[in-house]
């Protein structure tokens, strides 16, 4: 056979699939290539149309444009300092083993009881107090790091001693309260404000969070005041008494009512997370091999979800500028339709979003329910303020109006704009918000398995006969109940713990 002739075979028939399967294979890859660019491009176009209107709102893209103000201050005039020098001195336990938290939530008994370890701990913290009052009057609040490791040292290494310094401000001003200084008991309550007030002012919904919880704290002393402060022209007033004087009393209804620093911090919080997803499209560490082709494919899919994420950040920032919670719910429900993103990755997509939507969800939802006791608490001094001077509660809110309130505190939770509601009932008198089920219940509330109030389906009230939290979790029946009632209660008293 000549060397023309073997050129000549044809290819055997059976080698033909081969042929049409790389041919098939190239046209594939080009296409899911081409795709790819197309979504891509879509994808890219979707994120620079939603960072267009961040900019035409003036609101900040990157970190750096919000962290402008975290510029260097000097330290006599920079109150995180003074947290954090008071942080590192401060004493957790007696010499007795008696901690802070003990203390706190003990109730009055426990002050009653050991009062020995409860003034040594108030002693032993004295010189932390005057930090934390001296950090109320400095102009500007610069954190070196989260106030959480810083305060409470929950970072690099959680020290459980250090977490009870949440619970400092609000044993002295028990302390104070029990031991009958409450000229004192109101300042230490202010200075605890003003420390919720600082902490929120750092960027995350983390430190939101924690602020969150703390405020809760300073709103549980002043719920527990509201049964007992005395007032300086009350004449009633014991001699043991240092009461508080009534303009002590109008400065701190006032810094209550004051609400545009928690919201400018809230808002703040929502850009800052929103910064976060935007950062995540950062790419970091160069992938190799399998991983870049797998980075490659999905990319659309990282930046439509962050596209997303950054959407419900967004709609809370803009939901705490106008101050509703009914306007959180209609413009990020809990339940979301299955959209683009989640048909591509159904999996994590859905994980991405959903954690998203839960972290924004719990932050406004804590910021209402703060700002709801943040009113309540407001309007509880103002009625002592009346009281003081009446000899008697008001019948209605109105009454405070305008010698003790500008106007009757808006419930964040109503749809309509409702003011808080007041059951002036002679046994627990109460102030309260209907909650986020958006129902009046006449101030009543439900209970978890653990014995705290289910703000969740109840209302949210502010007990004007003290913090029941030392007593009972469930309001007592007005005493307009029939005596007959009274195993009613008891019955639906045992319901927690039964469920």
């Amino acid at each position: 056979m000549t060397q023309s002739d073997s050129t000549d075979v044809p290819i055997p028939p059976r080698y033909w699939w081969l042929k049409r399967l790389t041919l098939a294979a190239g046209c594939l890859v080009v296409g899911v290539v081409l795709l790819r660019l197309g979504w891509g491009w879509e994808a890219n176009r979707q994120l620079a149309a939603e960072i267009a209107r961040y900019r035409a709102a003036g609101q900040p893209v990157y970190a750096a444009e919000i962290d402008k103000q975290f510029d260097a201050v000097p330290d006599e005039d920079n109150a995180a300092l003074l947290y954090e020098q008071a942080s590192a001195a401060f004493v957790a336990t007696s010499s007795s083993g008696r901690s802070i938290a003990d203390f706190y939530f003990g109730g009055r008994q426990r002050f009653e009881h050991d009062r020995a370890a409860a003034a040594q701990l108030f002693k032993a913290n004295a010189a932390v107090l005057q930090l934390v009052h001296e950090a109320r009057s400095k102009p500007r609040v610069v954190w070196r790091q989260n106030p959480a490791a810083i305060l409470l040292g929950w970072a690099p290494v959680q020290k459980e001693e250090r977490q009870d310094f949440l619970y400092l401000l609000g044993f002295a001003a028990k302390y104070e309260l029990v031991t009958g200084d409450h000229a004192a008991a109101i300042e230490t309550a202010q200075d605890s404000l003003a420390l919720c007030h600082a902490i929120e002012s750092y960027r995350s919904a983390f430190s939101a969070d924690l602020a969150h919880m703390w405020f809760g704290e300073t709103f549980d002393v002043i719920e527990e005041m509201a049964a007992s402060l005395q007032i300086g022209h009350d004449k009633g007033s014991p001699d043991s008494v240092r009461p508080a004087t009534a303009d002590r009393v109008r400065s701190f209804i006032q810094a209550l009512l004051d609400e545009e620093a928690t919201r400018r911090s809230a808002r703040r919080c929502c850009y800052a997370e929103r910064m976060d997803n935007l950062a995540s499209l950062v790419p970091g560490t160069p992938p190799h091999g399998l991983q870049r082709l797998t980075a490659f494919l999905r990319g659309p899919v990282s930046v439509l979800e962050t596209v997303d994420s950054c959407h419900v950040w967004t709609e809370a920032s803009q939901v705490v500028a106008d101050g509703l919670w009914p306007d959180f719910e209609r413009r990020v429900p809990e339940e979301k339709a299955r959209g683009f993103v989640h048909a591509q990755s159904p999996a994590r997509g859905m994980a991405r979003e959903l954690t998203q939507r839960q972290m924004a969800r719990l932050v406004i939802d804590r910021y209402f329910t703060y700002l709801a006791r943040r009113r309540m608490a407001a309007t509880a001094l103002a009625i002592l303020l009346f009281e003081a001077d009446h000899g008697q509660r008001p019948a209605t809110l109105a009454e405070l109006v305008p010698d003790y309130l500008p106007a009757v505190p808006i419930d964040p939770f109503s749809a309509e704009g409702a003011t808080i509601q007041y059951q002036p009932r002679d046994e627990n008198p109460v102030l309260y918000s209907i909650g986020r089920d958006g129902r009046d219940n006449d101030g009543t509330k439900g209970v978890t398995s653990f014995g705290t109030i289910d703000f969740a389906n109840s209302d949210i009230p502010f007990s004007l006969a003290g913090n029941e939290r030392w007593r009972k979790a469930r309001p007592r029946q007005p005493s307009s109940q029939a005596a007959g009632d009274h195993e009613d209660e008891q019955h639906d008293q045992r319901k927690p713990d039964d469920q």
